[in-house]
Formats: C-alpha cells, structure tokens, sequence
C-alpha cells in the first residue's frame, strides 16, 4: 500500500532525534535519546514511546538503494528483532553493571559499534535526508519493527550511555535503573512485549521498571511519578 509523502517526511521528522548515533563520535552518548540524557522527570514514557512508535512507522531513503542494502537491512533487522539475542545482551550489560566493569562495557559496546553501528548510522542519514522520497522496500522494512526491536535498539542505546560515563546506573532490589531517562522503562515495557508475541518465557527483567508494564516498582523509580 502506497503512503503518502507528506506521512513519510513526517514520520522522518519524529524520528530524527530517536536514531540519532555516531559511532565514530567521542561522545559515545550521542546514541542516548539525541546525545544526553534528559532531565529526570522532564520527559514522560507515553510521550517517548509515541515518538519512538511514530518513527518505526515508517521510513524514507534516497532513491537508488541497491538491493544488497536491503538485503543487509532485512538482516539487522531479522537481529535485532530476536528475543533470545535481546536477553543474552541484557544479560551481558547488567553483569557488567553490577560488576562496576567499565572497562569491559566499553569493549561492549566497541563490539556494538562494529557489528550494529552500520545499520543504526544507516537510520539515523536515513530520516535526516533533506531529499526524502518512499522507498517500497524500506517502508515494508519499517512497517516490520515490532517490540522485540525496539527493545535491541534501547538496550544499545543505553550500553552507549553507560560506557560513556553520563548515564549513573542504581541498583534497586537488583533491577538496574539509570534515573534521568525513561530509557530503561521503555526498555522493560518493550522487553514484556517481545516476549509474549515471541511466547518466550517471561524471566524477570533485569533492567528497568516494571511500572508501566504491570504498575509493580512504580514507588521505586524516581522517573515514573
């Protein structure tokens, strides 16, 4: 189904600041929700995730992308979108956490870069093109975003902000929590999601709060009064 243009640079608009990453920028944060972490409380979970929705609706690319670039977009996507991979990352992250590694977070998240960095630099040129025109092949792609991706792209967002130093993680009844950020949250709210669509077993989710998923935690996090 064809989407009007006018959709499509709006979409583009909404989305600029959630992909926004450099991974060649010293300021590894610039991945973090438009390159800081927002003022605790300023920013609400409904408002982020409406924008972060809005963005994954659909997407725009320049003309002449060649199916090979597809190709490797399909299959970041087809990653990113599994649930299995997600935990293993969230695992990964709140171990070296709690272990206060610094250093092995900072090689996580080079690994990251490596890896991921293409294709999340790839959306990010994508929906701050001037020249925007639909792409049939890249709306199918955008349209696919569910849950389970929206949940690799927070848990790398935050493993950028946390090697770079800005993000201050708290460990309250041995859940992370970065305060300042709704990242976390929409991280566990999307993390819950993923795993019903994928009737994966629902472990305890070992970043972020509950809150807005069952209304369990909420006292707990500073972020969601």
């Amino acid at each position: 189904m064809a989407i009007p243009a006018q959709a499509l640079l709006l979409h583009c608009t909404c989305a600029m600041e959630i992909f926004h990453f450099n991974p060649s920028s010293k300021n590894m944060n610039t991945i973090a929700l438009g390159g800081r972490l927002r003022p605790q409380g300023a920013i609400r979970t409904r408002r982020i995730m409406a924008a972060l929705l809005a963005a994954s609706a659909v997407l725009c690319v320049p003309n002449g992308v060649s199916a090979a670039e597809n190709d490797a977009l399909s299959a970041s996507l087809a990653a990113f979108g599994d649930a299995a991979a997600a935990r293993r990352l969230e695992d990964q992250i709140a171990d070296l956490v709690k272990k206060r590694n610094q250093a092995g977070m900072t090689k996580l998240v080079g690994q990251i870069a490596q890896n991921d960095g293409a294709f999340m630099e790839k959306m990010d040129s994508l929906t701050q093109a001037k020249n925007r025109v639909p792409d049939p092949e890249m709306t199918r792609i955008a349209m696919a975003l569910g849950p389970c991706h929206h949940a690799g792209f927070l848990l790398r967002k935050m493993a950028f902000a946390l090697a770079d130093g800005q993000a201050k993680p708290i460990i309250r009844n041995g859940v992370i929590m970065i305060d300042g950020t709704h990242m976390d949250d929409m991280y566990a709210e999307q993390m819950s999601r993923c795993e019903r669509l994928a009737k994966q077993p629902m472990r305890k989710i070992k970043i972020g709060s509950m809150c807005s998923v069952n209304g369990s935690g909420c006292d707990e996090d500073p972020d969601m009064d």
